[in-house]
């Protein structure tokens, strides 16, 4: 199971049950990789066969079932549901009745706090989901967000610190994402339509277009573009380019750069980091991070500066995970003067 929750940035397996492999990997945006490699890592388990054991055993299977933790039995109560939901949807749109075959659906849980130097603690708890129609001609997604991309800027998106976030129908985002099935070298696009109820339907609208590159046997890059538009926000255009280079066989250097422009700011965001990750075991992660953000008026650059350290561990099976990460940040507002912030996060992805 892999560890990573940037999918532009390191190949998959590399930190999970399966030989380390320096792959391009396809990425939606930052901590959706983990979802489709969770799955995928699912996926490729082997299964007993449960009619079988039951058959068998039967006592002993019901005995298994009422010992295990509630915490187990409800996930795997919503797992079957929304498993079946997804398998519904798809023979549905697909006009054929199918078995899940190479479905990325999830639905992840996040929790998480931190603890701030010099203002208030922050709490956060968001949900993720993910439901794939791969047999459908044209792949279609079904997504619910409710912390968007477009809510947030380049510098929230790329720190780990809680911003006081709770899952609300006025802030999340659902809709649809039509997607047409390419190698990852190739050009792909993707046009998602979705909205949220606040006080009232508001409309969202992302064109996006995304492509990889193997540089050499060693570096790799990765491009997306999006164009948007969520009512209440506006139009903007965001632009990321990341190029990664493996550093053994356990660890990955990157650097990315991000703009991103809005009609209602004239200016524009930028982002630069450089990251660094080294798996340590099947079950532990550690990330060195360093980035720069701010804005661009009158072509002065003004940066806000962070550092960040984070082990991501695997905590229980393959579906809970801990992260902690300290972090030092220089705003530009308080004259460069450090704040440090620490924060717990729990990430539960609540399907197989």
């Amino acid at each position: 199971m892999p560890l990573f929750a940037d999918e532009a940035s390191l190949p998959p397996d590399s930190a999970g049950e399966q030989p380390v492999e320096t792959t391009i990997q396809e990425e939606k945006a930052p901590d959706e990789a983990v979802n489709e490699a969770h799955v995928e890592a699912s996926a490729n388990e082997a299964k007993p066969d449960d009619a079988a054991e039951l058959s068998e055993h039967p006592v002993e299977a019901e005995s298994d079932k009422t010992t295990k933790p509630l915490l187990v039995r409800s996930r795997e109560y919503l797992g079957r549901h929304y498993v079946g939901f997804t398998q519904t949807l798809d023979n549905f749109f697909s006009g054929t009745r199918l078995e899940l075959d190479n479905n990325k659906s999830f639905l992840k849980a996040i929790a998480q706090t931190t603890w701030f130097e010099h203002s208030d603690d922050q709490y956060d708890f968001k949900l993720k989901g993910k439901v794939d129609l791969p047999h459908t001609k044209e792949r279609l997604r079904l997504f619910i967000d409710s912390d968007p991309d477009e809510d947030n800027t380049l510098l929230d998106r790329n720190r780990s610190v809680s911003r006081g976030e709770r899952v609300a129908r006025g802030s999340s985002v659902a809709g649809i994402e039509f997607s047409k099935q390419r190698p990852l070298t190739r050009w792909r696009t993707s046009i998602s339509l979705g909205g949220r109820m606040d006080n009232g339907f508001k409309p969202l609208v992302r064109a996006r277009a995304r492509r990889h590159w193997r540089l050499n046997e060693s570096w790799t890059s990765y491009f997306h573009q999006d164009i948007w538009h969520l009512d209440g926000v506006g139009w903007g255009e965001t632009s990321h380019l990341a190029f990664t280079r493996s550093v053994g066989e356990r660890s990955w250097f990157q650097v990315l750069s991000e703009i991103e422009y809005q009609d209602d700011d004239p200016h524009w965001q930028y982002l630069h980091s450089w990251r660094f990750d080294h798996v340590l075991s099947d079950k532990h992660v550690f990330t060195y991070k360093v980035g720069l953000a701010g804005e661009t008026p009158s072509g002065i650059l003004e940066d806000n500066r962070f550092i960040t350290f984070s082990w991501r561990s695997r905590i229980y099976q393959d579906w809970v995970f801990l992260h902690l990460t300290p972090e030092v940040y220089f705003a530009r507002e308080d004259n460069y003067s450090s704040e440090a912030a620490f924060t717990v996060k729990f990430e539960i992805f609540l399907t197989d």
